[in-house]
């Protein structure tokens, strides 16, 4: 039985390009970013990678949906922004440890899921797609610095950013 002890893979920044690999026989992958090349294709399952702390293909030709995030108990950051990513963002509601999701310039469709449970979360950006529905509650978001959701198809109200000592920056025009 061969094993694999993979656990960082950074090749962020360079002329790379063609599809991204499946990553499923990388099960103690902790770190992958690809971002900033001319990668195409879909983003793979990331579901077997249980200790997934940091993923980041930002900033390439990514298409196809965003991945299940669910099963990820160890995920901190997440960079996919600036992509030509469709379909929904999934839910984000076991993320627990999740500080950063940054979804923002691709073509994203339907709402915003919830925020609720999610602690940690420092920066939410998913601007600049086309997303619809009403703005979730940023209620229990302590730690919440950034929010956009900037040129979307949202509507609704704007929701309550009272006890959000953190938040620094939220853009919604």
């Amino acid at each position: 039985v061969m094993q694999t002890h993979v656990l960082r893979i950074q090749l962020g920044a360079n002329n790379l390009v063609g599809v991204l690999p499946a990553l499923s026989g990388l099960p103690d992958l902790v770190l992958f970013d690809v971002h900033s090349n001319h990668l195409s294709g879909a983003i793979p399952s990331l579901a077997p990678l249980r200790g997934l702390a940091y993923f980041s293909a930002y900033d390439n030709a990514l298409s196809g949906s965003l991945p299940a995030l669910n099963g990820l108990p160890n995920l901190v950051a997440f960079y996919a922004f600036s992509n030509q990513l469709t379909g929904a963002i999934p839910t984000l509601a076991a993320q627990e440890m999740l500080a950063v999701f940054q979804v923002n310039d691709n073509q994203l469709s339907g709402s915003i899921p919830s925020l609720a449970g999610l602690a940690n979360v420092e920066s939410f950006l998913v601007s600049d797609n086309q997303l619809s529905g009403s703005i979730p509650s940023l209620q229990g978001l302590s730690k919440l610095q950034y929010f956009w959701v900037y040129h979307n198809r949202l509507t609704g109200s704007i929701p309550a950013l009272a006890d959000l000592a953190s938040l620094t920056d939220v853009e919604m025009s």
